[in-house]
């Protein structure tokens, strides 16, 4: 199981909320950091972002260091840019043509995409 960052470019932050997410990563507290902004829906603006970190108990300092220094934006776009070439791969040319349903729907729907040589 990998997971990879992947902000939509339709929503303003999401690429900071991103970075935020791998700084808090580096708190050991990225999937309880990345439940919060599930949980916030789009509240991604930095001072939000820094609040969320003092809310799940980081070091803010270390925290806000980081996000303020764009540490992890090398990575985020990389792990887009690795999602992009994925998808293309299996046809789906925009990420709006992945079907949003259940795992036992999605799954064979994303399989039928594979190619044989694949």
């Amino acid at each position: 199981y990998v997971f990879r960052d992947f902000p939509l470019s339709f929503h303003k932050q999401a690429k900071k909320a991103s970075e935020a997410a791998e700084c808090a990563g580096d708190q050991n507290k990225y999937w309880p950091y990345n439940a919060m902004l599930w949980e916030k829906q789009g509240d991604f603006e930095p001072e939000k972002l820094k609040q969320y970190a003092k809310n799940i108990g980081l070091n803010t300092k270390k925290f806000d260091d980081c996000l303020d220094s764009d540490k992890f934006s090398a990575e985020v776009d990389k792990d887009q840019q690795d999602v992009e070439i994925k998808l293309n791969k299996l046809g789906i040319k925009n990420y709006m043509e992945i079907p949003v349903q259940t795992y036992e729907l999605f799954m064979p729907s994303l399989i039928s995409r594979i190619p044989e040589s694949a």
